[in-house]
């Protein structure tokens, strides 16, 4: 397959409406030809690229950070050389899963992993033990509401009328099915789920990860997650993938969509027949993006919840703890109140913590950190350890804006039909989290489905 790459002075398009005042305009030299644009190298715009490599088509893959990957974070022990995943570290056991690791000769295992210590309740805002006990509910309980939603799984395309129990608030769901026990296992990453419709918790918790919870979850044999990206890179070739690069314009028409972009090496002009987007589709991240008023009326609709992962060194925790989960002590089934510290989970590598942080707007990175810290300290003097040695935050990643979501009364009024038809329109597709869930493995198989609608499209 022949890849063109094309050189010229500043290239010119003439708009495709009438009303359009300036004709498209790219200052560049550098012209590269492609059969599928895909912005965001995160888990759905990778896999969409390794899908149509093998499927014979030309891609150029586009992501504003130095390296692929989205929110699986991979940190590297200089004392130990331990690798430690302290974003996306565990998989649903589906095939979709199984068969691109083998894609990609990345070695998986299947397990199930009890917790190896104490899980130790704790209220961060209080400063004290939370010694009440809590009534687990069961698995099974949860499971049989969300069985019932199970096409929840595959896409987010919903029946008309929608059902109450998809678009009602969370915590009314919870009252509804004596689900109050199961709360505390839910909320890590995902705002306030109380008043969250339960829709996206049904998506995130749903009846494949209840089944992995019961069975097994799929880990990498090496735990290096970026395993799996650093393969991509290799498979698609560097020519083909556009890091540290950003959407300057584009222009979408009915023959082709041309994007303007800045890279580390200069400016470019991307031409291809079709566009894959796998970003988050809120307004302020789309800047360059040649919108529809269709477009904005939909997307404009889209909130989303801030949600932090970090890598932190905390001398001197008592080596029995494996993880200090925030349970609040004055709000209805322990919720803690955003912005807070979610949990902190021991790593293999000797005083190395995963600290999970949310809040329900978007953080600065430093107000997070300084979160972090102070809720460390806290629990520190409570705890015990070597209050004489320095807590330090070793690796930080905001994965902010997480949890992308609509209100209740757009769910029940048919938000997502009005969604799904775009995709396809105007020589543009859709995948990631906004059209799905926060889940890989449930984004990979949305995905492939994407792709072959695509590919239909350029044949």
């Amino acid at each position: 397959m022949k890849l063109q790459t094309s050189y010229s002075s500043t290239v010119f398009f003439l708009p495709v409406a009438a009303s359009a005042i300036q004709p498209f305009s790219c200052n560049t030299t550098q012209v590269i030809h492609r059969d599928v644009t895909i912005i965001g190298g995160g888990a759905s715009g990778t896999y969409a690229a390794i899908q149509l490599h093998d499927l014979g088509k030309s891609v150029a893959l586009i992501d504003r950070k130095p390296i692929l990957g989205g929110h699986t974070n991979t940190y590297v022990d200089p004392t130990t050389n331990q690798t430690i995943d302290y974003g996306v570290h565990q998989w649903n056991d589906l095939d979709v899963v199984t068969e691109f690791f083998e894609r990609l000769n990345v070695p998986y295992t299947k397990a199930f992993v009890p917790s190896p210590g104490d899980i130790i309740n704790f209220d961060f805002k209080r400063g004290k033990l939370f010694n009440q006990s809590i009534v687990e509910a069961s698995v099974d309980a949860y499971s049989d509401v969300v069985a019932k939603y199970d096409y929840l799984q595959y896409g987010t395309e919903l029946p008309n009328p929608v059902p109450q129990d998809i678009y009602r608030p969370f915590g009314n769901i919870v009252k509804k099915y004596g689900l109050e026990g199961f709360v505390n296992n839910l909320w890590t990453g995902q705002g306030d789920i109380l008043t969250m419709p339960a829709l996206y918790i049904f998506k995130d918790v749903g009846t494949p990860v209840v089944e992995s919870m019961r069975t097994n979850f799929i880990y990498t044999a090496n735990h290096n997650n970026y395993e799996i990206f650093a393969k991509a890179l290799e498979v698609l070739d560097q020519d083909n993938v556009f890091l540290s690069t950003t959407v300057s314009h584009m222009q979408r028409d009915a023959e082709s969509v041309s994007i303007c972009v800045e890279s580390p090496t200069g400016r470019k002009l991307i031409r291809s027949k079709k566009l894959l987007n796998t970003i988050p589709p809120i307004l302020d991240h789309l800047h360059g993006y040649d919108l529809s008023e269709e477009e904005k009326s939909v997307f404009r609709q889209f909130r989303a919840v801030g949600y932090y992962v970090s890598l932190v060194r905390i001398p001197g925790l008592p080596a029995s703890s494996f993880m200090y989960k925030n349970i609040a002590s004055d709000t209805i089934y322990g919720q803690p109140r955003l912005p807070a510290l979610y949990r902190i989970t021991r790593t293999e590598a000797p005083e190395l913590y995963i600290v999970e942080y949310g809040s329900l707007t978007p953080l600065t990175d430093q107000a997070v950190q300084d979160g972090i810290l102070r809720s460390i300290d806290i629990l520190r003097q409570q705890v015990g350890g070597r209050l004489d040695l320095e807590t330090k935050i070793v690796a930080y990643d905001s994965h902010t804006p997480y949890h992308v979501h609509v209100a209740s009364e757009a769910i029940r009024d048919g938000f997502y039909k009005s969604l799904y038809a775009l995709q396809g329109r105007r020589n543009t597709f859709y995948s990631g989290a906004a059209f799905h869930a926060h889940d890989s493995a449930l984004l990979w198989r949305f995905t492939k489905g994407i792709v072959e609608g695509l590919i239909k499209e350029l044949e």
